[in-house]
């Protein structure tokens, strides 16, 4: 089983942030890390969770409502600020570490096609994942090859043809973990990702289950 940092690093430093991506490239235990990407209102992709500043600024602000250089300008615990997606992917390439990268926002063929313009150089060490089902089949329309995950926070029988259909993996809440049919995933070659698990006995049950990936906030191997 292979362990993907949960927006980095994020027990040791604020998720999503270059210090984060740091921690988590410097561990051996860590495949990679997972970010969530955003656009701002002058179309630059950006590593941020949530829609707006809230939770990590005190701050109503909205991504999409801000330039690049506004963006840059908020301080998240008052130390942090957002990377982009280009500086993120510049930490992992320099640590040879897959980049996991979660689209939060609803695509279309342009930002699809910018997306995969801007990360291309990468492409044999990403794995996009989304809880928008219709941005992983636009991604594969423009690209055959590249690893995919259909994020899910509940289970359904369904899904399993949902991802053949497009050729991905499932990336799922681990307390669905019961629900899967993994026999049915192993013999379709349908890998399975759970999230977000921090407890040792239950990323032990995990692998015993014969899960592929696990992302987690501080759990390596």
């Amino acid at each position: 089983m292979k362990y993907i940092a949960h927006r980095g690093y994020s027990f040791k430093a604020l998720e999503n942030t270059k210090e984060a991506f740091i921690y988590a490239s410097q561990e051996n235990g860590f495949i990679g890390s997972e970010c969530d990407i955003r656009l701002t209102k002058d179309n630059i992709f950006v590593v941020f969770h949530d829609e707006d500043f809230n939770r990590l600024a005190n701050n109503p602000s909205k991504i999409i409502d801000l330039s690049l250089k506004e963006v840059k300008s908020i301080k998240m615990k008052e130390v942090y600020t957002v990377p982009t997606l280009e500086e993120y992917l510049t930490i992992l390439s320099e640590y040879n570490k897959k980049a996991i990268i979660e689209v939060k926002i609803a695509l279309d063929d342009n930002s699809t096609k910018k997306l995969l313009e801007e990360t291309k150089h990468y492409f044999h060490n990403i794995i996009f994942i989304s809880f928008i089902y219709d941005n992983l089949v636009l991604i594969r329309k423009y690209e055959k090859d590249i690893m995919l995950q259909y994020l899910r926070g509940t289970y359904a029988p369904e899904v399993l043809d949902m991802c053949l259909k497009i050729n991905c993996a499932l990336d799922i809440r681990g307390t669905e973990l019961d629900k899967i049919e993994f026999s049915k995933y192993k013999e379709a070659g349908v890998e399975i990702n759970i999230w977000t698990i921090d407890d040792e006995n239950f990323a032990k049950k995990c692998e015993e289950k014969g899960v592929d990936y696990l992302t987690s906030n501080k759990l390596h191997a």
